[in-house]
């Protein structure tokens, strides 16, 4: 059986998000930092009889770009929110970006909201880490109200955890019985899910 996911990558700039989408692809570190105003890679999977097609959208971490952005969001299946563990702003400017992403969503009148991963990444330079996994993980919980959400810390430069967070798009990410109650609530009225946003 054939499978189709558009994903795509967001976050403040230089938190890794080519980073982590090069090692997937092509098993490589990136050496010097360029920033991307956007690329787009296609990757392709067996599994279990099943062949998964994968069509990585890499956005710019320059807020300039929101608007080319947005359109991504519409046709997603699921949403890589990157920050850096390191850099506690790339957690708080992230946390409003997603909730302005959510808004976006909710208001576009899709049947099904995109999962949502949360990825800490850099994740080895434990001594200068600067947002807990803890609170990444209150995050989620929020998240986890309105739609589906998962979340990695990885390290794009030793490669820990980014298969993991890879094979997610394989598996799918698990719905609570309190989101999929919000599901069909949204198909009615999204007012409910949008009074949620307001805990971000």
């Amino acid at each position: 059986m054939e499978h189709y996911s558009t994903i795509t990558f967001v976050g403040q700039m230089n938190v890794g998000k080519t980073a982590l989408i090069r090692r997937f692809m092509y098993g490589e570190t990136i050496s010097n930092y360029e920033p991307t105003i956007e690329d787009i890679y296609n990757k392709t999977l067996e599994h279990e009889n099943n062949t998964f097609h994968f069509r990585l959208i890499d956005t710019s971490g320059d807020s300039q770009f929101n608007v080319l952005k947005e359109v991504h969001y519409a046709e997603s299946d699921y949403i890589v929110f990157v920050y850096s563990v390191n850099n506690k702003n790339s957690f708080i400017q992230g946390k409003r970006d997603l909730k302005q992403i959510l808004s976006i969503l909710l208001s576009s009148g899709r049947e099904t909201m995109p999962s949502i991963i949360l990825v800490g990444n850099k994740c080895d330079l434990k001594k200068q880490r600067k947002v807990s996994a803890l609170e990444a993980q209150n995050l989620v919980s929020l998240i986890s109200s309105i739609c589906p959400c998962a979340f990695f810390e990885t390290s794009a430069l030793y490669n820990v955890q980014v298969n993991d967070l890879f094979n997610i798009f394989i598996t799918g990410v698990p719905e609570t019985k309190k989101n999929m109650l919000n599901q069909q609530l949204n198909n009615v009225n999204h007012n409910v899910s949008l009074i949620q946003l307001n805990n971000f």
